[in-house]
């Protein structure tokens, strides 16, 4: 893992690993000064890595599509998620009565909507 991981990420800081179940490993690190988490098999295989964005730094469709129904002062994180096949958005909207988790693909489309 670590040297999959090192090919991946090569000027990282402050790696830590934890064992997250038998198969998959977490990993959190800095890289160009921003907080990276990501997830590996045991075999060393790289799943997906994910960080905090701005709104302003996701595609421009997924903005829209976000701020035509949901308000833009009550967003609360923007997460970008980099997998092997394609990168999403999660998208953290709370209104003080519900917390949702909003997922967009790239071109803008929501793939996936969670009440937490």
């Amino acid at each position: 893992m670590n040297f999959a991981f090192s090919l991946r990420h090569p000027n990282s800081r402050q790696i830590q690993w934890k064992q997250i179940d038998i198969l998959n490993w977490h990993v959190s690190f800095r890289s160009k000064g921003i907080i990276n988490w990501s997830l590996y098999t045991s075999e060393g295989n790289w799943l997906e890595t994910t960080c905090a964005v701005n709104l302003k730094d996701i595609p421009l469709r997924v903005q829209e599509n976000y701020g035509s129904k949901y308000g833009i002062k009550e967003l609360q994180h923007v997460y970008k998620i980099q997998m092997a096949q394609r990168t999403i958005y999660e998208v953290h909207w709370g209104n003080g009565i519900y917390d949702v988790k909003l997922l967009y693909d790239e071109s803008g489309q929501i793939i996936g909507k969670m009440l937490s």
